[in-house]
């Protein structure tokens, strides 16, 4: 069987189990009631009268996608523009997305609509920057998405955003040097072996390491940061402890002291690594510095199980600034759809959420996607609480364990029961 094929069966059955990666892992929240939709009785009239010309409406979208990505939504949208010809969408990359919005939509400015993973929900949402959807998605649309996919932009039992695309760590490997790819964190040792020869600056893997990359092992041992449903922070756990520490004993050795994340893409884009650990967002810089690659789920960790780094559903969400939800959200369900999703995902190259874009011949032939929808199968989802945002937001004490364990300074144990008190410290301030 071609690694192609291995790959379609792979996706099949994460489209079929892939909610039971999120719903097994928490129950199923109680929604708060939502206010009852206005209804109005209309008289009927004796004789049909012309169909009323919509009202204009302006949809202003920021992002914070790559070049590519934001030039293929705009074309996209723009065809939406010539079948709704009384809507006008206005898209903007904007750089410090989440402060911004911060400021601009309580004071009734910026967008109607943005775009991020849907760990932000959590704290959009307490904020009131965005509004839940419920009410604007019917039984049919819904039923088009594995059910992660909802479970994902869910808060509180409402829907906050339309989900889009998955996101998460894979492995990218150059065919150059390796005939293929490990399976088995033994056999990715084996290739870390011959390859690190670090007085040629020449190493056994290229991986990131912060809090979002080193996931993929810590949660393979079982090991969580937050609990979404609970809030209580892991950690101290030994769980977690046991996932960081055989990083270090196993993946360390034989990789650079330099952790950072260009430094470890330019390894790879280089040709001093034959393995690269990241997302699909790297392939751009991987395609120009002409690296022959593939791509392949992470290797599992032996004798232990699958590797589960987090994952991320790209969303949609609309704002308390919107002025007309509706036409919204009927912008954002035909963007999600067949076939603007596929023509957007083709170029941006993300992996579709829903599921019948898997029958479009370019998606079923894209080994990319398809990786990244089999490794979604393991994956777990990116907490949603504001509190993950202090532990592995930039600066946040996750980066100061990485610190330490990675020059040897301080163990697993020591750093991570340091970094629990420091991020529960950091949460009590909030309070």
């Amino acid at each position: 069987m071609s690694f192609r094929k291995h790959l379609l069966l792979l996706v099949m059955s994460a489209l079929i189990t892939w909610p039971l990666v999120i719903t097994a892992c928490r129950p199923a929240p109680s929604p708060t009631p939502l206010p009852p939709t206005p209804t109005t009785q209309v008289a009927p009239t004796p004789a049909p009268t012309a169909t009323a010309t919509p009202s204009p409406v302006k949809l202003v979208v920021w992002t914070t996608l790559f070049e590519a990505a934001q030039q293929a939504f705009d074309k996209v949208s723009r065809q939406y523009t010539i079948e709704h010809p009384h809507v006008t969408i206005e898209s903007h990359r904007v750089e410090e997305l989440k402060d911004k919005l911060r400021i601009a939509v309580p004071a009734g400015e910026g967008p109607a609509i943005f775009t991020f993973a849907h760990d932000w929900i959590g704290e959009m949402a307490d904020l009131n920057i965005i509004v839940p959807l419920d009410n604007y998605i019917t039984p049919e649309f819904r039923a088009a998405f594995p059910t992660s996919a909802w479970d994902a932009v869910t808060y509180k039992g409402h829907i906050y955003a339309i989900p889009e695309s998955a996101e998460t760590v894979i492995m990218i490997y150059n065919k150059d040097l390796i005939s293929k790819p490990p399976t088995s964190t033994e056999e990715l040792i084996g290739v870390m072996k011959q390859f690190y020869k670090p007085d040629e600056g020449k190493y056994g893997l290229a991986w990131p390491i912060d809090p979002y990359h080193v996931s993929a092992f810590i949660h393979g041992f079982g090991g969580f940061y937050l609990n979404d449903e609970t809030g209580e922070v892991g950690l101290d756990r030994p769980e977690h402890i046991q996932g960081l520490q055989w990083i270090l004993d196993n993946i360390r050795p034989y990789m650079s002291s330099d952790k950072d994340y260009a430094t470890q893409i330019a390894l790879f884009t280089d040709r001093n690594a034959p393995i690269l650990f990241t997302g699909p967002w790297a392939l751009p810089d991987v395609e120009k510095a002409g690296i022959n690659f593939g791509v392949a789920p992470l290797p599992e960790i032996t004798g232990i199980g699958p590797a589960r780094p987090f994952m991320g559903v790209r969303s949609w969400m609309v704002t308390t600034n919107a002025q007309d939800v509706a036409a919204a959200v009927d912008f954002l369900t035909w963007f999600v759809s067949p076939p603007q999703i596929v023509d957007w995902v083709v170029e941006a190259g993300f992996a579709p959420a829903f599921t019948a874009a898997y029958e479009d011949a370019r998606i079923a032939e894209d080994e990319v996607k398809l990786t990244i929808l089999a490794q979604a199968q393991a994956a777990i989802p990116m907490p949603k609480r504001a509190e993950m945002g202090l532990i592995w937001a930039w600066g946040a004490p996750y980066w100061d364990v990485l610190d330490a364990v990675w020059t040897g300074e301080k163990t697993a144990e020591v750093a991570l029961k340091e970094g629990q008190q420091a991020v529960l410290d950091a949460i009590a301030k909030t309070r």
